[in-house]
């Protein structure tokens, strides 16, 4: 979902960033514990949301 909305140039600083993406973590980890490893072990959501400018 939030992947589409950025894809789609949706806006997406009103969306509380760090709960969605709490909700990706969160459903990655029931499908696939070795692909959510994998997904934090890459991700740089965190960073960036905490670097935002606003």
């Amino acid at each position: 979902m939030l992947r589409n909305r950025i894809a789609h140039h949706e806006p997406i600083f009103s969306r509380n960033l760090r709960s969605d993406f709490a909700v990706i973590q969160r459903l990655t980890e029931t499908r696939c514990a070795v692909s959510a490893d994998w997904m934090n072990g890459q991700q740089q959501v965190m960073s960036t949301v905490a670097t935002k400018p606003f």
